[in-house]
C-alpha cells in the first residue's frame, strides 16, 4: 500500500476520552483508527442499526446511542476530552431529513454536553458545499457568507449556526472539507471504478471545471489538527489536498498510476438530466435515498469549488500532505486489495 508521509505524533491525544459520531462511516472510521494509532480512549457513537464492519477489530469502545434521542448520549459523554462529530447524512429523501439529522443532530450533541457539565474540545465536520461554489473567480474563503445550492448544503449551514450559538459555552471548531475520496469511500469510487475496469473516465458537466478535493489521510489530519489548536474554537476553516483539480486532472491521475490510456467520456447533459430524474423516481418506488438527483445535477453545472486553505494553514498548522496521483494510487491498491475492484 502506498506510503504517505507519517501523520505528526499528537502527544495530547494519548490517554485522552475522545467521543467519535458517525464512526462507522467513511470518514469516522478513519478517525477512530488514527486517534487509536495516537493512543486514546476511543468511544465509538454508532446506532444499533449499523454495520460495524470499520470497527471490528479496533480498539475502540462501541456505545450504541442516537443523536436523535438525547437521553442516550450522556454514558458515550462522560469525561470526554474531545468529540469529533462526524455523523450526518449525505443522502436523503428531503430537506426535512437533511435538518433533523444535519442540524437536529448538532443541536442535540451540544446540549447533551451542557447537561453532562462537560466543556469537550469539539470538532464539527461541515462541507464545502455550506459555503457554496466558488465559480471560476477566487478561491471561497471563510469570510465570505454562506451560498450554498443544495438541502445538504442548507443543512450544514443551519448545523454551524446551531454550533455558533454555543461558542460562548463550548469549544466548538468547524471544519469545511470540499469533496473526500480514498479507501471505505463510495462515490468518487464509482468514477475510479469506470476507470480502472473499462478504462473510461464518465465526466458530467464541463471537465476542466476547478475543484478542491481532498484525501482521506488529510481530512483525518485537518481534524485532529482542529482539535488540538487553541486558536479553532469558534471559528471556520476550510481544509482540501495541495492543489485545485478538474476531472480531467483526476482521470489523468488515474491513467498515470494504471499505466495505460483512460479514455474520456463526457456525458450530454441531457442525459445526466434524465439520469437524476429515473433516479429519484426509482428512490421514490423503494423510498430509499436517490443515488442521484436533481441537487446533484445543480452541483455539476457550477462553474467551480475551490476553497482556500489560508486560515487552516495560518491558524491550525494545517499541512495537506496527499497529492491527487499519490491519493489516487492508494485508493486504487486499497480498492483492488478489499476487491472492490
Amino acid at each position: 500500500m502506498t506510503d504517505f508521509p507519517p501523520q505528526p505524533e499528537r502527544p495530547r491525544l494519548k490517554g485522552a476520552c475522545c467521543v467519535v459520531t458517525g464512526s462507522n462511516g467513511f470518514v469516522g472510521s478513519h478517525v477512530v483508527d488514527e486517534l487509536v494509532r495516537s493512543g486514546a480512549r476511543v468511544r465509538a457513537l454508532v446506532r444499533k442499526s449499523s454495520n460495524l464492519r470499520w470497527l471490528e477489530g479496533t480498539a475502540a469502545e462501541v456505545v450504541y446511542g442516537e443523536l436523535r434521542s438525547p437521553e442516550s448520549l450522556p454514558q458515550v459523554l462522560d469525561g470526554a476530552d474531545f468529540v469529533f462529530h462526524v455523523a450526518g447524512v449525505v443522502k436523503a429523501r428531503s430537506r426535512e431529513t437533511y435538518f433533523q439529522v444535519n442540524a437536529g443532530g448538532t443541536r442535540s450533541l451540544l446540549e447533551a454536553c451542557c447537561a453532562c457539565g462537560i466543556s469537550p474540545r469539539i470538532v464539527l465536520v461541515s462541507s464545502l458545499a455550506a459555503g457554496g461554489p466558488s465559480g471560476r473567480g477566487p478561491a471561497v474563503t471563510e469570510d465570505m457568507p454562506p451560498a450554498p445550492i443544495s438541502f445538504y448544503g442548507e443543512s450544514k449551514v443551519e448545523a454551524e449556526k446551531i454550533a455558533a450559538g454555543y461558542f460562548d459555552r463550548l469549544p466548538v471548531a468547524i471544519v469545511r472539507p470540499p469533496v473526500i475520496y480514498g479507501p471505505r469511500e463510495t462515490d468518487v469510487f464509482q468514477f475510479i471504478k469506470a476507470a480502472v475496469r473499462w478504462h473510461f473516465a464518465p465526466i458530467a458537466g464541463k471537465s476542466d471545471t476547478p475543484l478542491s478535493v481532498i484525501h482521506i489521510a488529510d481530512v483525518v489530519r485537518g481534524l485532529l489538527d482542529a482539535a488540538l489548536s487553541d486558536r479553532a474554537a469558534g471559528s471556520i476553516c476550510y481544509i482540501s489536498g495541495p492543489q485545485p483539480v478538474t476531472w480531467e486532472s483526476v482521470a489523468d491521475a488515474i491513467q498515470e498510476v494504471l499505466g495505460r490510456r483512460v479514455r474520456r467520456l463526457c456525458i450530454p447533459m441531457p442525459v445526466v438530466r434524465a439520469s437524476a430524474l429515473l433516479s429519484e423516481a426509482v428512490s421514490a418506488v423503494r423510498r430509499k435515498p436517490a443515488l442521484f438527483n436533481r441537487e446533484k445535477v445543480r452541483e455539476i453545472l457550477a462553474d467551480g469549488w475551490v476553497c482556500s486553505t489560508g486560515k487552516a494553514r495560518r491558524e491550525i498548522g494545517f499541512d495537506p500532505q496527499v497529492d491527487i496521483i499519490a491519493g489516487m494510487r492508494n485508493a486504487i491498491e486499497w480498492y483492488r486489495a478489499h476487491r472492490w475492484l
